[in-house]
C-alpha cells in the first residue's frame, strides 16, 4: 500500500547523535512550510473493500494537528461521525458514534510559529463535509488511511469524489467525473459478496 514518503521545500538534517525535528528548524528559521510527497500503490474498488476494516459514512466534525513521535512531521487527527457504517470486519466490533481517522499532514502552531504540512495527492479534510472513506484500524483504535486520498470520497448531495488526483483509478474507471453514490455503494456490495465476507 505505502510505498515510499519524501519532503519537499523541507530539510532536516541528520546526525550520528541525533534527528534535527520541527521544533529545531522554527527556533532556527520561524513558520516551516512543506508538501508531502507519500506514494502508494495504486487500488482499485477491490483493493479498497479488501483492505478495509471498516467503510463508513462519515461527517467530518474536528481536527487536532500534532508532531509525530520522532517531531520532524505533522500530522492531523480528525474527529468523524459515523453516519452510516456500511461494512466493518469483525475485529471492529465496538464502533462509537464518532471515531478518530488520522492522516499526514496538517497546520499549526509551534514554538510561537505557524507549522504547516500538506500531503501532495491528499488534500486535507473538510469540517462540516462528508465522506465515503475505506479506513484500516490502528493498534491504539484510532483508522488511518491505507491507500492515502484513494481511500476517501468526498459525498456532495447525491454523488461522490474520489479524494485522490494523480493515483484515483476508480476516478478514472467513472470518466473522472463524481458519480452517484449508490454506485460506488453497489460496487463495494457486489465485491464483498463475492469475497465471501460480507458482516
Amino acid at each position: 500500500m505505502l510505498l515510499t514518503i519524501a519532503f519537499i521545500g523541507l530539510t532536516l538534517g541528520h546526525t550520528a547523535a541525533n534527528q534535527d525535528t520541527l521544533r529545531d528548524r522554527v527556533r532556527e528559521q520561524g513558520d516551516v512550510s512543506a508538501s508531502i510527497h507519500i506514494e502508494y500503490e495504486p487500488a482499485t474498488t477491490k483493493d479498497l473493500v479488501r483492505t478495509a476494516d471498516l467503510i463508513a459514512r462519515v461527517l467530518i466534525q474536528g481536527e487536532k494537528p500534532s508532531l509525530s513521535k520522532d517531531g520532524t512531521k505533522v500530522l492531523t487527527a480528525y474527529e468523524a461521525q459515523v453516519l452510516d457504517p456500511i461494512r466493518r470486519k469483525r475485529g471492529v466490533s465496538h464502533l462509537p458514534p464518532v471515531i478518530t481517522i488520522r492522516k499526514h499532514g496538517g497546520t499549526g502552531p509551534l514554538e510561537g510559529h505557524k507549522v504547516h504540512f500538506f500531503e501532495t495527492d491528499f488534500p486535507p479534510l473538510e469540517l462540516g463535509i462528508e465522506y465515503i472513506v475505506f479506513i484500516k484500524r490502528d493498534p491504539d483504535g484510532s483508522f488511518s488511511f491505507p491507500y492515502g486520498g484513494q481511500s476517501a470520497f468526498r459525498v456532495d448531495g447525491h454523488t461522490v469524489d474520489q479524494v485522490s488526483r494523480r493515483r484515483a483509478v476508480w476516478k478514472r474507471e467513472h470518466g473522472g467525473k463524481p458519480v452517484q453514490v449508490d454506485v460506488l455503494l453497489q460496487e463495494v456490495a457486489a465485491i464483498a459478496e463475492s469475497s465471501g465476507k460480507q458482516e
